[in-house]
């Protein structure tokens, strides 16, 4: 596989309680999840939280395909190295993270226990990104092609797991519309608008939103 130490944040507190996997969004990293992972080390949970390729320490490699069956296995192998059969799974996902998790969740092998989606989305029109002409051109590129392939309207109906959706009312690149889409086709989702939030809401509202990620949090044991 081809994480470096670099490229990933593993703390493992125990080996009975669950375990939460953090996935980024387009044109950020793992650092944008740095206040989540102080609050998980402060309550002893257990995390895991990497950069998807083309994000910081990741050189461009051609033989690879970036798609999200490659997702589907980097996330398997993670699973399978540092969890035990028995701990449950928790993926929290903000954006184009979130589009991954939702997949996760459709093609694992395994149960995931839970589903944190932050400005996210089911499918996406690639025109509305404004791309950073500054970042890496090929990991871009590469997310924009895996979500302009897939849309996951069809099977929001097929999710079984504890959801619960998070959207900026001010959200300029995910429609607050996509989230209660979203809630209204995942049974027994919860959705919470954020007040005064644009699409960057993990970091504009993170205590409210910690606070509510607490419901999934003292559910599963």
């Amino acid at each position: 596989m081809i994480l470096s130490e670099s490229d990933l944040d593993v703390v493992l507190i125990d080996s009975v309680s669950p375990v939460y996997i953090f996935l980024h969004g387009l044109n950020n990293n793992k650092d944008s999840w740095s206040n989540w992972r102080k609050y998980f080390k402060i309550k002893r949970k257990n995390f895991i939280i990497f950069n998807r390729p083309g994000y910081q320490n990741y050189e461009k490699d051609n033989s690879m395909k970036f798609d999200l069956s490659f997702y589907v296995s980097l996330i398997d192998y993670l699973v399978k190295t540092y969890i035990k059969k028995d701990q449950k799974i928790v993926l929290i996902g903000h954006s184009l993270g979130g589009f991954i998790a939702i997949n996760q969740v459709l093609n694992s092998r395994y149960t995931i226990s839970g589903l944190i989606l932050l400005n996210s989305f089911y499918r996406f029109r690639t025109d509305k990104i404004n791309i950073d002409s500054n970042h890496e051109h090929w990991s871009i590129e590469s997310d924009l092609k895996l979500v302009k392939d897939n849309d996951f309207t069809s099977y929001l109906g097929l999710i079984n797991t504890k959801v619960i959706i998070i959207q900026g009312k001010n959200d300029t690149v995910v429609s607050i519309r996509v989230g209660k889409k979203m809630h209204d086709s995942i049974n027994g989702s919860k959705l919470i608008t954020v007040e005064n939030a644009n699409h960057n809401s993990l970091l504009e509202c993170r205590k409210m939103i910690v606070e509510q990620a607490n419901l999934i949090f003292n559910t599963i044991k």
